[in-house]
C-alpha cells in the first residue's frame, strides 16, 4: 500500500482524534502498513453509529475495497450498515493477527493465528 501523508502525520492523527470514520480508517490503515497489505483491514469493532463516517471517510480517500475480520458481537448489524453505504461482501479472505497459535509445537518462530474475513467491495 503506498503511503498516505493523513494517517502518517502525528499532527495530522492528533487533530482528527475526535473524528471516527477518520481513526477507524487510520487504523485499518496502519494494520495493512504493518502486514505489507494493498488493502485496509478493518480488525477492530466498529460502533453502529461510526459506520456512516467510517464509510465517508474510505470514499473520500478512494479505498473502493477493505478486508473486515472484526469478531464484535454486532457485525451483522456493521455489515449492513455498510451495505447501506454503498458496499457489499465481495467474498472471503484471510488475514494474519498479532496473536500467537498456542496450539502449535513451541519453538522460537511461533505461528500467528490466522482468522477468516470478509472482503468489502463499493458498488
Amino acid at each position: 500500500m503506498i503511503k498516505i501523508e493523513k494517517y502518517e502525520n502525528k499532527a495530522t492523527i492528533e487533530a482528527n482524534q475526535k473524528n471516527a470514520g477518520y481513526n477507524n480508517v487510520c487504523r485499518a490503515y496502519h494494520k495493512a502498513q504493518a502486514y505489507a497489505s494493498d488493502t485496509l483491514i478493518f480488525d477492530n469493532s466498529i460502533r453502529e453509529d461510526d459506520v456512516m463516517v467510517t464509510a465517508e471517510e474510505l470514499k473520500t480517500q478512494g479505498f473502493a475495497e477493505f478486508i473486515f475480520s472484526s469478531k464484535a458481537s454486532n457485525i451483522y448489524d456493521v455489515l449492513a450498515l455498510f451495505q447501506e453505504n454503498g458496499y457489499r461482501v465481495e467474498g472471503m479472505t484471510q488475514v494474519a493477527t498479532d496473536r500467537i497459535d498456542f496450539s502449535a509445537p513451541l519453538n522460537e518462530n511461533m505461528p500467528k493465528v490466522i482468522n477468516n474475513a470478509l472482503l468489502l467491495i463499493r458498488k
